[in-house]
């Protein structure tokens, strides 16, 4: 596995979240209040999901290739209802005024992201499937649907 591991753009990835990191500090530095890891600003919760995204990408990673296989379909559906009931879920005030987010105390996610993913997901195991060609009406309208939905929603 470690073999084959590609470790520039591991190390790519990492050099640029850093950047970034240091980039969100750069902007919202407070003198009076100097601790990037303060839980309560930003620098301090994007370490916590920066921390985060390198567990799940290591999770990921050795995830068999098979199981991808399985997943795209069922997390498209469950991403699809997640966006359907979202202004019903929406806090009230929204962010800066937006009803498209979700609020779990401290923390706020956007399941529009998701839909970006699972759409790209969706349509990757779509074109994977034995015999499909994009070449006919009803291939296009699949392709559509997959792309259209989450628009919709």
């Amino acid at each position: 596995m470690l073999k084959s591991f590609d470790w520039f753009t591991a190390l790519l990835y990492l050099v640029l979240v850093t950047i970034g990191w240091f980039a969100i500090n750069a902007a919202t530095y407070n003198f009076d209040d100097a601790s990037i890891f303060d839980l309560s600003r930003f620098p301090g919760k994007q370490a916590i999901w920066f921390g985060i995204s390198v567990l799940v990408i290591f999770v990921l990673m050795f995830i068999d290739a098979k199981t991808y296989a399985f997943w795209p379909p069922v997390l498209y559906v469950l991403v699809m209802i997640l966006l359907a009931v979202t202004p019903y879920l929406a806090s009230e005030k929204g962010v800066k005024g937006s009803h498209s987010w979700i609020q779990f105390g401290s923390v706020s996610i956007q399941p529009a992201e998701f839909g970006k993913f699972t759409t790209s997901l969706m349509l990757a195991w779509l074109f994977s499937q034995y015999g499909f060609k994009l070449d006919s009406l009803s291939s296009y309208l699949k392709v559509g649907i997959i792309i259209l939905l989450p628009v919709a929603l």
